[in-house]
């Protein structure tokens, strides 16, 4: 019939019999998300964490069985300390990283003062020697040795103009040493 249109997106599939004036969601009871990162508890494995497109970050607890919210928006990068799973990093979109020592229940933003904003994706890791210390990517790499209380520029200038940090790697050999990509912002 005229004027009915149907929209899939990232979100689901929805219908308009009006041409476009009104909408009705046809997903409910579909389990649709668009999976962006993932981060897995080196302690328990029945922990893991899931940055999704426009549908925020989640944690998955296996003990209780349930995926609970722990960001909304679009969820990025996601990390599980590999000595307490109950401290985790996430981050929405350019940068803004957060910590929770609660398993999610709370959190604090740990972005580092002066960084500007990254990519969308931007590149957060932990150094796989040492739990306290994180390593992000903006224009240049920003070090923090303390969980993210406070951060130092380690790097001047390491993307060119118009460049961002794009990707982040410690050596496996060396942890003294870092891997970076970079590319548009």
């Amino acid at each position: 019939p005229s004027g009915i249109l149907f929209n899939g997106n990232d979100g689901g599939i929805y219908k308009t019999a009006n041409g476009g004036l009104n909408w009705t969601d046809l997903s409910n009871g579909l389990q649709i998300l668009q999976i962006d990162r993932i981060g897995i508890s080196q302690t328990d494995s029945k922990i893991v964490l899931v940055g999704n497109q426009d549908n925020g970050s989640m944690k998955y607890d296996g003990k209780s069985r349930k995926w609970v919210q722990i960001l909304e928006g679009d969820g990025c990068e996601c990390i599980v300390d590999y000595t307490n799973d109950q401290t985790i990093y996430y981050s929405y979109i350019k940068g803004d990283i957060k910590r929770s020592d609660d398993g999610g229940i709370t959190n604090k933003s740990i972005k580092p003062t002066g960084a500007g904003n990254g990519v969308w994706h931007t590149p957060l890791i932990m150094d796989p020697k040492d739990n306290r210390t994180l390593y992000a990517g903006f224009m240049d790499i920003w070090k923090s040795i303390d969980k993210g209380e406070n951060w130092n520029k380690i790097s001047n200038n390491l993307a060119p103009a118009n460049s961002l940090l794009t990707q982040i790697a410690v050596a496996p050999s060396n942890t003294n040493y870092l891997y970076v990509t970079n590319g548009p912002n």
